[in-house]
């Protein structure tokens, strides 16, 4: 039974106006990600904290952190449009401009189990089992054995963006092969986990929004889903092969994306670890949704990166179009990659849609040996670091010993 809270969480307010002002947004921003990382109490709740933290007479921090089970990317994006659009009215002291909601999350929930019958939801798993038989549910991307944590883990990111040239090109091979930039962006962070792996069936999570009726564009929840795309790199096929055979997986799991990911899981019975998600762990997402700018009336809104999240999965590929400029992300456990790993990781990623876009008939053996080539050079390259730092110890302490001098008198 679904109960509704009478009213919403009040708004905390934390006044650091007294702090000496070179550490009030240091320190702000260490409250905002320790917010972040709170639990919530899914019994009692509430699932919404909100917390303004006054800086000085014109600065304010707002942080939101909200739990997943109930809003989604595209929930923020309404979350802030209603914001601004409240905080315009009552600044005027005019009433709320927002029309009743038609339906709530509360309908799309009882809609879903009722249209997820038992006829139909034996049918969508049906499928599913037909498409992920003998596949291995795990992937074990750690870069050093006996790493791996039980339990929630932090995370870590790193990112760069793609040159224009190479994203002008990247779409000209999109546009021919008849295939979208995602699934272009799926074919070769598959040909960067296989090299990684050594596995040539591979199984990769993707997001669906999960919004496929009008009524829901404009609600607040938890509509987004995680499906499955089943990589097989096995024959040594070309780049544009590997294109063609995602292009069906993905347009197959689209067409089934309606199932809740907690049932397949369910459905397939598979075993759980504590050190690990389940069926996959790695997962690419493409978003070119477009940015809305936050506008008020006699304020400028500036939006900060809250350091210090969550990992969700071993590694999660982002790829986002704004404005026409491509930018790769890549989060990670930190437990399962170093900040070295994850750069090498972006860097293979470049590297394979360069050669992509240079020729689509290079074959998965031929990325294989650019990217070991690239993996030597990295570890040469660490090495010399790695040289270069055990001189410069060594040195400073000969230094430290030559002052206190040997028993010969002379310095070391």
């Amino acid at each position: 039974m679904q109960v509704i809270q009478p009213r919403g969480p009040r708004l905390r307010t934390v006044d650091l106006e007294a702090i000496e002002p070179r550490i009030r947004e240091p320190l702000a921003a260490l409250l905002a990600g320790r917010d972040a990382r709170q639990a919530f109490d899914l019994a009692s709740g509430p699932l919404l904290r909100a917390t303004l933290v006054e800086l000085d007479g014109r600065e304010r921090l707002l942080a939101l952190s909200m739990h997943h089970i109930v809003s989604d990317g595209w929930s923020l994006k309404i979350l802030f449009r209603e914001l601004v659009a409240l905080y315009t009215a009552f600044a005027a002291e005019e009433a709320s401009p927002l029309p009743e909601p038609t339906i709530q999350y509360a309908d799309y929930a009882e809609w879903q189990r009722r249209t997820l019958g038992t006829d139909r939801l034996a049918r969508e798993v049906e499928h599913w089992q037909e498409r992920l038989a003998g596949a291995a549910f795990d992937l074990d991307l750690a870069e050093r054995q006996g790493t791996r944590a039980a339990g929630v883990q932090p995370a870590d990111g790193d990112s760069f963006v793609i040159p224009t040239d190479l994203a002008a090109r990247l779409r000209s091979l999109a546009q021919g092969e008849g295939v979208t930039l995602f699934v272009v962006s799926a074919a070769a962070f598959a040909v960067v986990l296989r090299h990684l792996s050594g596995r040539e069936d591979l199984l990769i999570g993707t997001d669906v929004a999960g919004r496929d009726r009008l009524e829901t564009e404009g609600i607040i929840g938890f509509f987004i889903n995680q499906i499955v795309l089943r990589a097989n790199l096995a024959g040594d096929p070309t780049f544009r092969q590997l294109l063609a055979r995602l292009r069906d997986v993905v347009l197959a799991a689209f067409a089934h994306q309606n199932l809740p990911f907690e049932k397949l899981v369910e459905a397939l019975r598979i075993e759980r670890h504590p050190d690990r998600a389940p069926l996959f762990q790695a997962k690419v997402n493409f978003q070119n949704a477009p940015e809305s700018a936050i506008e008020l009336p006699g304020l400028k809104f500036q939006r900060l990166p809250v350091v210090g999240g969550v990992a969700q999965l071993d590694v999660i590929l982002n790829v986002v179009e704004s404005d026409g400029v491509l930018t790769a992300t890549l989060e990670y456990r930190r437990d399962v990659l170093t900040p070295g790993g994850a750069a090498r990781i972006l860097k293979a990623y470049e590297a394979v849609l360069c050669a992509a876009v240079a020729d689509p008939a290079t074959s998965i053996g031929d990325f294989d040996r650019l990217l070991g080539d690239l993996d030597r050079d990295h570890r040469a390259r660490e090495a010399a670091r790695f040289s270069g730092e055990m001189a410069d110890r060594l040195v400073a302490r000969r230094r430290g010993l030559g002052t206190v001098g040997s028993r010969d008198g002379g310095g070391l």
